[in-house]
């Protein structure tokens, strides 16, 4: 055995970068005086000689890890053999923690916690769940709503979003909210589709009961719709029309949404689905009265009509999308259903021309409009319905400039998002509308459009 301490420094050098260094010899290179032979070791233990030795026995590099020279201690560190409790070790240290930090073997629980003490966050640092909650009962992102333009969501949240598009399709993303529009073609109008809030994104997670505990003491509880049988459950507050969706079962919020849509409100997967089906097919050639006598049969008298109806609806919508040559009969079925849902009282005046209003946009959006020409109310029936549902005047709707964001002024608060809902349904159809008096009025309405909540 070679015995580094008589040995000719040339013969110490050489003998510190040979791989299979027995331990007794490794101990006295890390003690020896001379720089470059414990450089030399450190050069033997760094990832470069590990590459050269993956089969080395990780005896010798967990001593290093103790030495007090930097070079030898940093790269034993790094070396991938350090077993994982010397790695927290050099994890501790102040000189030795980025050389550890490279290494590809430190537990997840370690790596966290040294990314806490660098103050770096795995992800965005939540902003409190009073803000999630004011998500929930506006239907906006600091005022930003899903039908704002990307320049007035810029505008209201800054222009640092990353921004995604093509032809018909556009995306703001930022660090939590993302907003999304679509377009007919090249030179069209954006129009918004929907935000929604990455809650999952979190680095400390958001739990629903704390949400729905927060949103219970504003008096503005959510419903639970239920299991989405996907893992999920969600949750509805349906004044603004968001969605919450949390995790079934570590009940961690994943996702914020608006609008929700029929869909979210209406679930509707599997057996229930196939169901809805059967039963489109069979009014698809019924006569109204036939229709009339099926709704008095079927629908449910529990206080679930409204989602029954929007699972109706939805399934409708997915013919219209689906069925190429029968587009117009399916789209005229769906006008039905939603006049019919009005009838019974489970919609009303305001919630059928918003609805009406959207199909007619998402259709055209989707290049479809020509194919259910003459299926859909006129541009100017769109407007004049959206209009003539409003809940008041438009000299005397509450806006942020009379009214102030407090639980006392609910109600005013929800006739404002109730006037400004139909005039974000109507403004698409404004520039087909062809009586000037409509015209007009809707163009006034969209002049204090962002006043209101």
């Amino acid at each position: 055995m070679l015995n580094p301490g008589v040995a000719s420094p040339a013969l110490r050098f050489w003998t510190a970068g040979r791989p299979n260094l027995p331990p007794d010899v490794a101990d006295a290179i890390v003690a020896h005086p001379g720089h470059r032979v414990r450089a030399a070791l450190a050069e033997r233990w760094s990832a470069g000689a590990a590459r050269h030795d993956p089969g080395a026995s990780p005896g010798p590099v967990n001593r290093p890890g103790r030495a007090p020279d930097p070079p030898v201690r940093n790269a034993a560190a790094a070396d991938p053999r350090l077993p994982a409790e010397r790695i927290r070790e050099p994890l501790a240290g102040p000189d030795a923690a980025g050389h550890a930090a490279a290494n590809p073997s430190p537990p997840p629980g370690d790596m966290h916690a040294l990314l806490d003490d660098a103050g770096v966050p795995y992800g965005p640092a939540s902003p409190g769940v009073a803000f999630f909650a004011e998500v929930v009962v506006t239907g906006t992102v600091r005022g930003a709503h899903a039908d704002c333009s990307p320049e007035e969501v810029a505008e209201l949240l800054g222009g640092d979003a990353v921004e995604v598009r093509d032809e018909r399709q556009l995306t703001l993303g930022y660090d939590l909210a993302e907003f999304f529009w679509q377009r007919h073609g090249r030179g069209e109008p954006w129009q918004g589709t929907h935000f929604t809030v990455q809650a999952h994104r979190l680095h400390t997670p958001l739990h629903i009961d704390e949400l729905r505990a927060a949103l219970d003491r504003q008096g503005l509880p959510l419903a639970d719709l239920g299991p989405d049988g996907l893992g999920c459950r969600r949750f509805e507050r349906a004044d603004s029309r968001v969605v919450v969706t949390a995790d079934e079962e570590t009940g961690r919020v994943l996702a914020i949404s608006a609008p929700g849509g029929p869909g979210a409100a209406a679930g509707g997967a599997g057996d229930s689905a196939r169901s809805a089906k059967q039963a489109l097919r069979h009014l698809l050639h019924a006569s109204e009265e036939e229709r009339r006598r099926w709704v008095r049969r079927r629908r449910p008298a529990d206080g679930t009509a409204p989602n029954w109806w929007l699972h109706l609806c939805h399934q409708c919508e997915i013919q219209v999308r689906d069925r190429a040559g029968a587009r117009a009969e399916w789209a005229r079925l769906l006008v039905r259903l939603i006049r019919h849902g009005e009838e019974t009282g489970d919609f009303d005046r305001a919630e059928t021309a918003c609805r009406l209003a959207r199909k007619a946009t998402e259709l055209r959006v989707r290049g479809l409009a020509d194919e259910v020409a003459g299926a859909l109310p006129s541009a100017d029936d769109l407007v004049r319905e959206c209009l003539a549902a409003m809940p008041v005047p438009r000299e005397d709707v509450p806006t942020r400039d009379t009214v102030e964001f407090a639980r006392e002024n609910l109600g005013a608060m929800r006739i404002s998002r109730q006037a400004r809902n139909l005039v974000a349904a109507a403004l698409p159809h404004l520039e087909r509308v062809r009586d000037p008096g409509l015209r007009a009025e809707l163009t006034a309405w969209a002049e204090i459009r962002r006043r209101l909540f």
